[in-house]
């Protein structure tokens, strides 16, 4: 099998969202603002206390949008922090820059947080709903990220072929929750992101059957081999985390 073969399969069997929580309403855009936060060597706790009084200063300011963070808990990245916001039109980024300058949001995260970070790095993701499955559950706690990198010249072969694993997997009316994330802005290349959540540990258990015997049963062993082989053939790399859901460090709205 070729490498990109291989981890095409992976990716999809480790367990194979709006995403991260919820269903997405009808008047929301698809748009996430992301920041990843890399903290500085011995920060710890210190850096702990320091998100969650920003994130009470929020509220308490009545920061408009509501942002949920992660902390990566293994993979590339391990100890960062990750905070999202999703659910935005282009317009909104206007509209809140206003209000985040007449609130001091940025200043006091200057104050409070920035003194413990090394590196802070930011993206827009838009949801790809096209190529999702999403079952809802408020017990989704654990994320696994794979994110690809994709080879120019080769997104509509990545495109096209991801349209079909989704199609047969709808047909075979798989059950799992997994969500695809286009990066819009802020990555090196043409990006896409794999979310796939878990309730616990426990649930990252490969499935049975496997996606692979799903496809096969919707496609015929040889097209679901060619399928993922051209899936796999279209990128250059593939990183993968898992992320914790960390509520009592988040902004949330009870309308969302």
């Amino acid at each position: 099998m070729k490498r990109q073969y291989v981890s095409a399969v992976l990716a999809l069997l480790v367990c194979c969202a709006p995403l991260f929580a919820g269903a997405q309403e009808k008047n929301e855009g698809k748009l996430a603002r992301v920041y990843t936060m890399v903290p500085k060597h011995g920060s710890g706790q210190a850096l702990w206390e320091a998100l969650k009084a920003h994130a009470a200063y929020r509220t308490q300011q009545g920061d408009p949008w509501t942002w949920r963070m992660y902390s990566v808990v293994n993979g590339k990245g391990l100890g960062n922090y990750v905070v999202r916001s999703g659910g935005h039109h282009w317009a909104d980024f206007d509209a809140y820059d206003t209000a985040s300058a007449k609130l001091n949001l940025s200043e006091h995260f200057n104050k409070t947080v920035q003194p413990h970070l090394a590196y802070v790095s930011s993206t827009i993701n838009m949801d790809d709903d096209a190529h999702s499955h999403w079952v809802d559950n408020d017990n989704y706690r654990l994320f696994s990220i794979t994110r690809y990198a994709i080879i120019p010249g080769k997104i509509g072969q990545f495109e096209t072929a991801l349209g079909e694993i989704h199609k047969g997997l709808q047909k075979q009316k798989w059950a799992k929750s997994y969500a695809f994330v286009n990066v819009v802005n802020g990555a090196s290349g043409p990006t896409r992101i794999l979310v796939l959540p878990r309730e616990n540990w426990a649930n990252f258990e490969a499935p049975k059957p496997s996606v692979m015997q799903v496809l096969a049963s919707e496609y015929g062993k040889d097209k679901t081999e060619d399928m993922l082989n051209r899936y796999g053939s279209s990128y250059s790399s593939a990183q993968s985390s898992v992320i914790r859901y960390l509520p009592e460090l988040s902004v949330l709205h009870e309308s969302k």
